[in-house]
């Protein structure tokens, strides 16, 4: 299956200008993002069993890429329940560590532009593939 490129940002820069100087929040960052490479994980009924699938589908999609270390970072996206992202990232990682040698795992809050989308207790992991450098 060709990987169908459904965002593709090069050379993004965001710069604001302040009375002290200029504060560069991007700069000169370039991703591009493949259809399925964001999915959700399905309905469940109990939001711990959600979180167990959502560690099972990392596995497999870790599995899929043959991902090596250095590859990839890892991140919890949560709404309301900070403590549920830090139960969220201890079943995590264990399989992180194990497979890529990764300590930390930044946990983030999802925004209001996401969470209107998805209701207020969203959870997730965010896996960033780093950029090959020449």
């Amino acid at each position: 299956m060709e990987d169908k490129v459904l965002l593709d940002v090069q050379g993004l820069k965001t710069y604001f200008h302040t009375f002290k100087g200029v504060v560069k929040a991007v700069d000169n960052v370039s991703f591009s993002l493949k259809e399925g490479e964001i999915f959700n994980s399905g309905i469940t009924r109990n939001r711990l069993k959600s979180m167990k699938k959502v560690v099972d589908m990392t596995r497999e999609y870790l599995d899929e890429v043959n991902a090596k270390p250095g590859e990839y970072s890892f991140c919890i996206g949560y709404g309301y329940d900070y403590n549920e992202a830090l139960e969220f990232r201890e079943m995590l990682k264990d399989l992180v560590k194990e497979r890529l040698g990764i300590d930390e795992i930044g946990i983030y809050q999802i925004g209001a532009t996401i969470g209107v989308h998805t209701g207020p207790y969203p959870i997730g992991i965010g896996i960033i593939k780093h950029a090959l450098t020449e």
